[in-house]
């Protein structure tokens, strides 16, 4: 699960994404 959340943030990185990105993160750390 840590490495799919390393993933997930090098993709949302890649997308140039700030806000929706740390959101979209936290809701992936709330998940698991």
């Amino acid at each position: 699960f840590f490495l799919f959340t390393i993933f997930a943030f090098i993709i949302l990185n890649n997308i140039h994404i700030t806000r929706v990105g740390t959101l979209d993160l936290l809701k992936i750390i709330e998940v698991f």
